[in-house]
């Protein structure tokens, strides 16, 4: 995003021969008005070879700011968990497929652990795309991460600190890594894992 709000006007290319969009009269093989800043360069148009003109068209910051805005934005929404959980992860009967793989059945316990800046939100996904299935769901989250009420209500909340670790996140470390050795062959985990892991997920 910051090579797009500051990087020079965007190029467009043009065929030799081509006429400015704004300025019908005039051909690519001449400067065209209104780019003074950006010089026109050609490929073999004075030789009548099958090039193409290249134009720094004018696009004005505020073009370009709101274009890069867009892109962020739409980027940002794509990977947002209420959007990626529910189209990887959905029920089957009984059974609970991720990616089209079913989880195996299990007569033990079934637990999720939630972790990174975005836990709370992949439990949220999770609790809406699998209800039911797991016994037991843990989230481990940075201080102050707005946790949903319906994961408060569902969920172990156990928090650290982002970017640098500290003994709040050891401590639920701790906890998480206890949970895991204590599963058996008839137990099933699944954990849901985003950025910020690395930090949270601290026991030195």
């Amino acid at each position: 995003v910051w090579d797009i709000l500051m990087s020079p006007p965007f190029l467009a290319h043009y065929p030799c021969g081509a006429t400015h969009p704004e300025h019908p009269s005039v051909q690519s093989e001449r400067n065209w008005p209104g780019t003074q800043n950006s010089k026109l360069r050609t490929q073999n148009c004075r030789s009548g070879g099958a090039g193409s003109a290249t134009l720094s068209a004018m696009v004005s910051l505020a073009d370009m700011r709101r274009d890069a805005r867009a892109a962020f934005d739409a980027a940002v929404a794509a990977a947002q968990p209420q959007r990626l959980v529910p189209s990887l992860v959905r029920l089957s009967g009984e059974d609970v497929l991720i990616d089209g793989e079913p989880l195996p059945r299990t007569a033990g316990r079934r637990v999720v652990m939630a972790i990174g800046k975005a836990a709370p939100g992949l439990a949220a996904a999770w609790l809406e795309a699998a209800p039911g299935w797991a016994n037991k769901i843990f989230v481990l989250a940075p201080h102050g991460a707005p946790v949903p009420n319906e994961v408060q209500n569902a969920a172990t909340i156990l928090y650290g600190a982002h970017p640098y670790p500290d003994s709040d996140g050891e401590i639920s470390t701790r906890t998480l890594l206890d949970i895991s050795r204590s599963l058996g062959e008839n137990d099933a985990l699944v954990v849901l894992l985003s950025g910020g892991g690395s930090a949270l997920l601290a026991a030195p």
